[in-house]
């Protein structure tokens, strides 16, 4: 395919130089659905701020130099050394705010939805399993991962400046990312997923 690139002797037919240029050998090709929505009501009881976005990947195919089509979406198969590779169809977050009288609460949820990722030709799922190749052998679903985040706080003004006390906790039900057998040492992918578990937090912040 290349061999334009490539300057040989005409009596030995060794190598004399290669054209080493930048070319686009392959691409990638992408679409799908993304959804946002943004909610604020007054009332009596505060102000509520509803938030939402949804993420849905129809296709992400990937061309390699070969020719080769990497259909990665919905399967583990664009991951590089195991991480970076989770590219499930459907992915959201949506949020509650609440505010009134210097009091505030605040609730989010993350989701990330279900996967395939496939064992190699042997049917050992530790790294080298390609859902596109057609000698792989043996499938599962990553388990889909959602958490829950929470947050409560209050300010108020006095002659001094501006004082914000809040309080709160990130993945507060410790949920536990999915395991992914091709993932980074056969743990998990941990560009997608957050391996701190349960965080709680406390902070004060005053402004002269």
């Amino acid at each position: 395919q290349y061999c334009d690139l490539i300057a040989r002797d005409p009596n030995t037919n060794r190598i004399l130089a290669i054209a080493n240029t930048d070319q686009n050998v392959g691409r990638d090709h992408l679409d799908g659905i993304d959804v946002s929505a943004h909610y604020d009501l007054e009332s009596a009881a505060g102000n509520f701020e509803l938030l939402f976005a949804l993420a849905y990947l129809r296709r992400y195919d990937r061309t390699l130099a070969d020719g080769t089509i990497v259909r990665g979406a919905g399967t583990f198969d664009l991951s590089d050394g195991g991480n970076g590779g989770a590219y499930p169809h459907f992915r959201f977050n949506a949020g509650l705010d609440w505010s009134q009288s210097g009091f505030s609460a605040a609730i989010r949820t993350y989701f990330i939805g279900s996967y395939k990722e496939c064992g190699d030709s042997s049917g050992d799922l530790s790294g080298s399993g390609l859902c596109y190749a057609s000698d792989h052998v043996g499938e599962r679903w990553v388990d889909a991962y959602n958490t829950w985040d929470l947050a409560f706080g209050y300010s108020f003004a006095s002659g001094w400046g501006a004082t914000n006390v809040s309080i709160g906790a990130l993945n507060l039900f410790n949920a536990a990312p999915p395991r992914v057998y091709n993932g980074f040492a056969n743990t998990t992918d941990s560009y997608t997923y957050d391996q701190a578990m349960r965080q709680v937090y406390a902070r004060l912040t005053h402004k002269f």
